[in-house]
């Protein structure tokens, strides 16, 4: 699987974050997280050796784009606000998308443009008109009164359908990232919810196993296990007074396991305050 992260190695990348934001925007952004625990501001900033605010105003750049979001806490000993900062992978790649696709379309229309009409050119002062200016003008150059000659514009259409090409395939890699980070995201909820649910059924568990030792330690004194009937009397029964004698001393009943233990034995000594 692609590792995101990647993206901020791209050229392109750094193209688009150095216009935003500088070279010191492109420094940050490598410290910045784009999941988990957030970055604290200072701790970026001594990273980096520069001020706290030479770095606020860098990141607010990148703040303004969505590139980058943060959440504050205040510093109740200083009286002050810190910033802590995570990186949003996604929204970056669609800024570059975004740019790629307005490139697209200008370098489309250009090759509309040059397959749709001729051009002619001066060889000497290397102006260019298309066909009605030429035309007004007898083919003749207005500045140097040179004749125009016709220009092939087959190499340059070509050259700018390959570049339509090159962008196309850049914007299928940027997408491909981007469906990545959706695929870890989902996978990141998922394992979340998991544990929630997980905790819940411990949590839910543990109260059992706590309502049902309440419940044995209440029911704890109505029965004693019989030496002479090797079983278990209520000891308001009329045969568990009469019994009373034979309470063993081997053994006792577990109200909490509904069941006979040895005195002696390690679930009998770990049970006793549930004789």
């Amino acid at each position: 699987m692609i590792n995101p992260r990647t993206i901020l190695e791209r050229e392109d990348t750094k193209e688009l974050i150095y216009r935003i934001a500088g070279e010191e925007g492109l420094t940050a952004l490598s410290l910045i997280p784009d999941k988990g625990e957030p970055a604290n501001e200072f701790d970026i900033a001594e990273n980096l050796l520069i001020k706290i605010n030479s770095l606020r105003n860098t990141l607010y750049k990148l703040y303004e784009l969505k590139i980058v979001s943060f959440t504050k806490q205040k510093d109740n000993k200083k009286g002050w606000y810190i910033y802590f900062w995570l990186l949003n992978l996604k929204q970056l790649i669609y800024l570059l998308v975004k740019e790629k696709e307005t490139r697209i379309e200008q370098l489309q229309a250009e090759v509309e443009r040059n397959e749709s009409a001729q051009f002619f050119t001066c060889d000497t002062c290397g102006m260019e008109y298309d066909y009605l200016q030429a035309m007004e003008d007898n083919f003749v150059c207005p500045s140097c009164e040179k004749a125009m000659g016709a220009v092939n514009k087959g190499d340059f259409v070509s050259m700018l359908k390959q570049e339509v090409e090159k962008l196309t395939k850049e914007i299928e890699d940027l997408k491909e990232i981007r469906n990545t980070i959706g695929e870890i995201q989902k996978s990141e909820i998922a394992e979340e919810e998991r544990k929630v649910k997980d905790a819940k059924k411990r949590k839910k568990a543990k109260e059992k196993r706590e309502k049902a030792k309440e419940k044995a330690k209440e029911k704890g004194n109505i029965h004693y296990f019989c030496d002479k009937c090797n079983q278990k009397h209520k000891k308001d029964s009329k045969i568990g007074k009469e019994h009373i004698n034979f309470n063993s001393k081997k053994y006792f009943w577990c109200s909490l396991c509904e069941k006979k233990h040895a005195m002696q034995s390690s679930i009998g000594k770990k049970h006793k305050e549930y004789k």
